[in-house]
């Protein structure tokens, strides 16, 4: 028993607690912390009156800094489902005050999105999330990617050791992008959206045998969400981004009614729920220098959207008219 227990102190000496020091000087690194997207989903200011959660299309085209006095996060990120957006909000409810207005984004590809396949598929979706959720959260949580992705994520580092020393910045969250998608030809825009329209049908939804129980389990998750935030006492705000109209061009008019229908039901389900439907707005859709590419904005086109979302929360009583900044009433 004396042998291993000196054998256990001299592995802990040599090995172990270098280890453990490297593993924190590593998890304390700009790049580790902004690493998959998720820098604002776990490094989050205090006191948050206006949030919005979704997937990359609010991630690129909500920018409150320059345009709302008060405290806000953008607490979307790429491919994010409803379920993940419900665990993300319950996840920062000691930042979030009391009435906060909490804008629940819906994409098209939202009710019929197989995202569960794809996370299971795609580990990185899915992995990310073991940084900062506590396990129950964590869809088919696996205790050896909560040690190497959440706990000791120095074990999968590889290369990436050399940030401890020569570490990246810190992400500008509301950085300038204003690469246009027309600015590359018309040629090359049909075929972004193409791609994308064919990625959204073929690889994101399922829109074939199973469709149903995916809406089903979509239509839950956003549920419980938007219940969520009225047991809170927050204020939801049910939201559609809008895309190019290249994009909406691309999907049957049954497949659009659908849509309609389906986030109609949770209206009617939720009688004082604000729904601010910009799906079919020509400001916004027909406006190919807001986009970089068929459906995420640039900044160009995020500052616009932000400013127009803002004034419509502030006409609907949402939020006062005194937290717009003047960049925002111009």
């Amino acid at each position: 028993m004396k042998k291993f227990l000196l054998k256990l102190s001299i592995f802990l000496a040599v090995i172990g607690i270098p280890f453990g020091i490297l593993n924190e000087l590593y998890k304390n690194t700009n790049y580790w912390k902004s690493a998959n997207e998720v820098y604002e989903l776990r490094n989050h200011p205090d006191d948050i009156t206006l949030l919005n959660l979704g997937n990359s299309h609010e991630m690129y085209g909500l920018r409150y800094e320059k345009y709302y006095q008060g405290v806000s996060n953008n607490f979307a990120t790429s491919s994010q489902p409803f379920y993940y957006s419900y665990q993300v909000l319950k996840n920062a409810k000691s930042s979030i005050c009391d009435g906060a207005v909490v804008l629940v984004p819906v994409s098209y590809f939202d009710w019929y999105y197989n995202w569960r396949e794809l996370f299971a598929n795609t580990k990185t979706y899915n992995n990310r999330y073991y940084s900062f959720l506590k396990p129950r959260q964590v869809y088919n949580y696996e205790l050896d990617t909560h040690i190497e992705c959440g706990i000791f994520p120095l074990l999968t580092a590889k290369e990436n050791v050399k940030y401890i020393f020569h570490d990246t910045g810190l992400p500008d969250i509301e950085a300038e992008n204003l690469t246009a998608l027309m600015d590359r030809g018309a040629d090359h825009a049909d075929d972004v959206v193409d791609y994308k329209y064919n990625s959204w049908v073929n690889d994101v939804m399922n829109l074939g045998e199973g469709k149903d129980r995916v809406y089903e389990e979509n239509r839950r998750d956003l549920v419980k969400l938007i219940e969520y935030c009225y047991d809170e006492g927050y204020h939801p705000v049910l939201l559609c981004t809008p895309v190019t109209s290249l994009l909406n061009r691309r999907f049957s008019e049954e497949f659009l009614q659908d849509f309609d229908e389906k986030t109609q039901e949770i209206c009617r389900l939720f009688p004082e729920l604000l729904f601010l439907d910009y799906s079919k707005n020509e400001e916004f859709t027909d406006s190919l220098q807001y986009y970089t590419d068929s459906d995420h904005m640039n900044s160009l086109g995020g500052d616009i959207y932000t400013k127009k979302i803002l004034h419509d929360l502030a006409d609907a009583g949402v939020i006062g008219k005194e937290l717009l900044k003047e960049e925002s009433v111009r």
